[in-house]
């Protein structure tokens, strides 16, 4: 349930509010590798991005139940690099998104890459 008393806050030139639910739990991880040049991921970074998915579609939660994984984000793509969204693209296709979104309302310095 979200805390009632969180007040809202200004980003940018929105105000949002920044409730969390009391049971949410954050995943972070790093990109895929780089390649030697271009904006991609390198073959070990390819296969990062594959144990990724494997990874995260067969974690379980404390209750031993798979973990359903509502929000997937990534930093936005720059001219010099594609690899947080690209190191998340296996695991969003596998949750059969409809599409890849690469702007968030509020900051469009984070890409989601899937909601359900």
């Amino acid at each position: 349930m979200p805390n009632e008393s969180a007040s809202p806050q200004t980003l940018g030139n929105h105000q949002v509010s920044l409730e969390m639910p009391a049971n949410c739990t954050i995943y972070l991880i790093r990109h895929a590798e780089k390649p030697d040049s271009g904006p991609g991921l390198s073959p070990a970074g390819q296969e990062r991005a594959q144990a990724y998915l494997v990874y995260f579609q067969n974690l379980l939660n404390p209750a031993g139940e798979t973990i359903r994984w509502n929000y997937l984000f990534a930093s936005k793509d720059s001219e010099a690099s594609h690899r947080p969204f690209l190191t998340l693209l296996p695991l969003a296709c596998a949750k059969e998104t409809q599409a890849i979104s690469q702007k968030l309302m509020y900051d469009d310095t984070i890409n989601p890459v899937y909601r359900e």
